[in-house]
């Protein structure tokens, strides 16, 4: 059987249940100690009025004893007894007989509790009688019960108002700054902690100095764990490509051995059999079987230069010509695949510190690129800026995939159709770049418009030190 959850109090409701019940007990012994005193003191009082008037009647008694006035005593008892908290009284002599006796019949009959009191009659230190009143001590104990009732709706009155003010007090001065500090302990919430009010205990400010501080370490801890995960993805992720290019390289390797003497006999025997022969449709299908060797003499070359580290060796170039000299070779291919305008602008002259054999091939890269996704127009911009050398590749294609953005220079991915890329060049330019301390980064790519930025150093850079990771992509962002 499972048992229910214990519901929890409140820190506010067991303060305020706590100092209530205490307050309420202290207040009712208070009430008590009062109530006791004040019936003690109004019985006392009646007894006194009782034994005042029986001496009294002790020395008017006396009076008309000597004076032998037996009337006017007995009339001077029955005014007295007319009186609402005089019950009874009675004047006797020793010998027995009764000088005066009234008796307020109805009174004494409804009266709950009666006392009495006994008064001797004196001459000459001789007793010569006694006198006796009773009198109703009920009235008193009347008085007595109004007042307990009164003072326990009083005490009631004052614990609830003091309960409130304490509660209230309670409230604002402790449990609200506690609430508030509970809510914004949370290290990942965005909300800044609000300010500890000014009237808070010293106890409130203490806690939420210990909650800023246990907030601020769990936030760096939190950071740190986040930081060693991205570590732990992107070496597991670098570890994954490197194992890949490694099965690719021995792969490549063995096609290498296997494919190139054929390939490149296919590629020459086409070559002969093209420039013997004059039949033009023969011509051109010798000329696909060219291209068709080529490309996969291009392939294999691209997955052995993939498997090893590039090492390219760097120079002094201009940056500028270089472009427009892989322009000038480029340009009749592109024209029949349907470029119309590749332009050169930029500066006349840009020195920059680059392998010109590497960097030929990362255009070469870009260009076909370009010119396989459809673009019409092409514009290669070359520059200086803050020190570096700087080149744009900008065409009016469709566009590149946001999809891809992130991953685009990872090896393996291409937006080409299955069967007509390797997913490669893209790697390969980049890795050719990091390795002459360059970047390159995809600056914008929107429909009509793909700009690529390349960024070289302008001198000779200190051998040993490779380009920061977080440099390699953001680096190349900095123009707008």
């Amino acid at each position: 059987m499972v048992s229910k959850p214990t519901r929890r109090r409140s820190l506010s409701r067991l303060i305020s249940l706590y100092a209530g019940g205490g307050l309420f007990l202290l207040a009712s012994l208070f009430g008590f100690i009062v109530q006791q005193g004040v019936s003690t003191f109004v019985e006392g009082a009646l007894h006194d009025k009782a034994q005042a008037l029986a001496r009294q009647l002790a020395v008017v008694s006396l009076d008309a004893v000597l004076m032998r006035d037996y009337g006017t005593l007995a009339r001077y008892v029955e005014d007295l007894v007319k009186h609402r908290d005089v019950l009874y009284i009675r004047i006797r002599r020793d010998d027995g007989e009764i000088l005066g006796q009234a008796e307020n019949v109805a009174e004494r009959a409804r009266a709950s509790h009666r006392g009495t009191v006994e008064e001797p009659i004196m001459l000459l230190h001789n007793r010569i009688g006694d006198v006796t009143v009773e009198y109703d001590s009920g009235r008193a104990d009347a008085m007595i019960l109004q007042l307990r009732v009164l003072g326990i709706i009083g005490i009631f009155a004052v614990t609830l108002a003091l309960f409130v003010l304490l509660r209230n007090l309670l409230q604002r001065r402790m449990i609200r700054p506690i609430q508030q500090l509970a809510a914004q302990i949370n290290p990942l919430s965005e909300q800044p902690p609000a300010p500890i009010p000014a009237d808070a205990p010293q106890e409130v400010e203490q806690l939420a100095a210990t909650f800023a501080r246990l907030r601020s370490e769990v936030a760096e801890h939190i950071d740190q764990v986040e930081r060693a995960n991205q570590l732990t993805r992107a070496a597991t992720e670098r570890l994954c490509r490197e194992q890949r290019l490694a099965a690719i390289g021995q792969l490549a390797a063995g096609l290498a051995h296997g494919l190139n003497t054929p390939l490149g006999n296919i590629k020459g025997y086409a070559q002969m059999a093209r420039r013997q022969t004059a039949d033009q449709e023969l011509r051109e299908r010798l000329e696909v079987i060219e291209k068709q060797a080529a490309t996969c003499t291009g392939i294999v070359s691209s997955l052995l230069t993939a498997a090893h580290q590039p090492n390219p060796v760097g120079q002094r170039v201009d940056l500028a010509a270089l472009a427009r000299d892989v322009v000038q070779l480029t340009r009749p291919l592109m024209q029949e695949r349907g470029v119309e305008n590749v332009a050169v602008e930029g500066d006349a002259q840009v020195p920059a510190w680059a392998d010109p054999a590497a960097l030929e091939h990362v255009l070469f890269n870009l260009l076909s690129n370009a010119t396989h996704a459809g673009c019409t127009a092409l514009i290669l911009r070359a520059y200086s800026e803050d020190g570096l050398a700087w080149l744009e590749v900008e065409d009016n294609g469709p566009g590149i995939p946001e999809t891809m953005h992130d991953t685009l220079f990872e090896p393996f991915v291409s937006s080409k159709p299955a069967g007509e890329g390797t997913g490669l060049g893209l790697y390969l330019c980049m890795t050719l770049l990091h390795a002459m301390q360059g970047g390159i980064c995809l600056a914008e790519s929107r429909p009509g418009r793909t700009l690529f930025r390349l960024r070289l150093p302008m001198d000779n850079p200190q051998p040993g030190q490779p380009l920061p990771e977080s440099e390699k992509i953001t680096s190349c962002l900095t123009r707008s």
